[in-house]
């Protein structure tokens, strides 16, 4: 039973993890933008690229391991990520008129974000559970010989 609580946690902290950067994301994408003159060209589509991919892969890391590799959970993650960017676009002129713009590039910057998340989980991920074992507590083994204690 404590092994059951510990999982419940530390899916609770994660599911916390991926809620708090999604706010994030909204109230810095929809409160005015600050003239921040920093002379890099086009550093906000690699923002939108790093906040993106960080939020894509906080939404898979709380999918439970055993899940994951699944293309009914993977596809979902990216379609959410993905529209919820695409809000957020939207939303910016609404709000502010004059000061936030809907951009193509910056839809072309999260989704590339999400999808370098995705492969990254795919990749790092994958190699991961096969050495160490999944990090819900399932150990792959497990999984694979169907002797799941939860």
């Amino acid at each position: 039973m404590p092994c059951m609580i510990k999982l419940h946690v530390r899916r609770s902290i994660r599911a916390l993890a991926s809620a708090s950067n999604a706010f994030l994301i909204a109230v810095l994408s929809l409160t005015p933008s600050p003239d921040v003159g920093v002379p890099i060209p086009h550093l906000d589509k690699a923002v939108h690229f790093v906040a993106y991919g960080v939020l894509s892969g906080l939404v898979l890391w709380t999918v439970p391991c055993r899940y994951r590799e699944r293309m009914v959970v993977v596809v979902p993650t990216l379609m959410i990520c993905i529209i919820y960017g695409f809000i957020i676009e939207v939303l910016q002129p609404l709000l502010w008129p004059g000061n936030r713009f809907f951009s193509w590039i910056d839809m072309a910057a999260n989704a590339a974000g999400v999808f370098a998340s995705v492969m990254a989980w795919k990749v790092l991920g994958g190699l991961r559970e096969t050495v160490n074992g999944a990090s819900d507590g399932i150990r792959t083994r497990d999984i694979q010989n169907h002797n799941l204690v939860l």
